[in-house]
């Protein structure tokens, strides 16, 4: 996605904020009581998100929906279960503005089910991480949830695209969890931010820690964009085009809270930090970030076959199955990115071995094994392979 549609999401949020601060300004200024604000919450969450469900995926209501999750979100922190806020007097004073967001959100539901996933669900999961951090005994749950993502990011254990043959339910849920997970990797980060540049009772070196962590974070998230850009070449997927939305308009309504949690020059850091997650998933698609899936394949291949000639080094013999290389020589085997839901295509004996994989030039191209590294002769020419290239085009009529 062009870095300008990116940048392209803020200025509606922006405006939104700016009516926010005021509301609550005046608000606070008058009485202690925030109807007012809670009308504005239900107000603008309804108004934002009707044009949503009315346009298509890429019109001029696509920019809004971001400044609807962050409505959405702040509307979530508000409705705490308490006999005040759901006093009769209170109930009647927001009943319309209740029906209005109803109506609202039901009709987005039910005209775009796919816009209704891609915004309610994030917003919902900004509404419950930002909650969950605020109490001191959750909040290293959280932490430990933060250092999680790091570990199944940097080990590649979180897909980015599911088996062609696997069940729609399971499509589905993989999806679901996939929008929480970076939308729960956005909020943490911003938290560390906010709470790095906000909290003056720890020392500097907790500032550096949690600015680090933030950082670090994101940068996972664009590994696994680059990742999603090289199935998505291989496959004509749109993983990609799904990360970088969710991650932005996660950051955009996270950033709403956090300018509206913050006073004064604080509310720069905000726009600060939406502006530099515009920037960072952007990068991804650059010239310098960006990988072929055969070069990733071929990586990936190598490291493979080192692990295998290391094995042979320590053991006098190669290993018969991949998996005996882990987790003394590989903690895992990486996989190529080629085929979805295929591995590698490997034999191995005391004095030979081969290593392949499925390759395809393209997504309607067919498939063909390509040999990475071999030595020896194995007993048999033909190997299981070549059945799975065959079986693979006849089944998707590749010619």
């Amino acid at each position: 996605m062009p870095l300008i549609w990116l940048l392209a999401l803020v200025p509606p949020a922006l405006v939104v904020v700016v009516i926010g601060v005021v509301v609550r300004a005046r608000a606070t200024a008058e009485t202690a009581d925030d109807t007012r604000w809670v009308k504005f919450l239900l107000l603008a969450t309804a108004l934002l998100f009707i044009p949503v469900a009315a346009g298509n995926a890429w019109s001029w209501s696509f920019f809004l929906a971001p400044a609807g999750m962050g409505t959405l979100a702040a509307l979530l922190l508000l409705l705490r279960f308490d006999p005040r806020t759901w006093s009769r007097d209170r109930l009647k004073a927001i009943a319309p503005y209740l029906l209005a967001l109803g109506v609202s959100l039901t009709v987005l539901v039910l005209a775009q089910v796919a816009a209704a996933g891609l915004t309610l669900l994030p917003g919902i999961a900004v509404a419950v991480v930002w909650r969950a951090y605020e109490r001191r005994g959750i909040r290293r749950l959280m932490m430990c949830l933060a250092l999680l993502i790091l570990a199944l990011t940097i080990g590649d254990l979180i897909p980015t695209t599911t088996a062609a043959n696997t069940p729609a339910w399971l499509q589905w849920t993989f999806g679901l969890a996939q929008l929480l997970w970076w939308a729960a990797a956005v909020v943490l980060s911003a938290r560390l931010v906010h709470a790095s540049l906000t909290d003056g009772t720890v020392g500097w070196r907790v500032t550096i820690l949690r600015l680090l962590l933030a950082a670090v974070l994101l940068l996972s998230l664009v590994y696994q964009m680059v990742l999603a850009l090289a199935w998505d070449e291989i496959t004509d997927g749109l993983a990609s085009v799904v990360i970088v939305e969710t991650v932005v308009f996660a950051s955009i309504s996270v950033g709403m809270l956090m300018a509206w949690s913050t006073m004064g020059w604080r509310r720069w850091i905000a726009l600060g930090f939406v502006v530099a997650v515009s920037l960072l998933m952007n990068s991804a698609d650059s010239t310098w970030l960006r990988r072929s899936p055969l070069a990733l394949t071929k990586e990936r291949a190598e490291q493979v076959n080192q692990a295998v000639l290391r094995y042979h080094t320590q053991n006098g013999r190669y290993p018969e199955t991949l998996a005996a290389l882990t987790p003394w020589y590989l903690w895992r085997i990486p996989e190529p990115v080629m085929v979805r839901g295929l591995s590698w295509c490997y034999e191995g004996g005391a004095d030979y071995y081969r290593l392949g994989y499925l390759y395809r030039p393209g997504f309607d191209a067919q498939v063909s094994v390509r040999i990475h590294a071999a030595t020896g002769t194995p007993p048999n020419p033909g190997w299981s392979c070549d059945d799975e290239a065959t079986q693979f085009n006849a089944q998707y009529g590749l010619r």
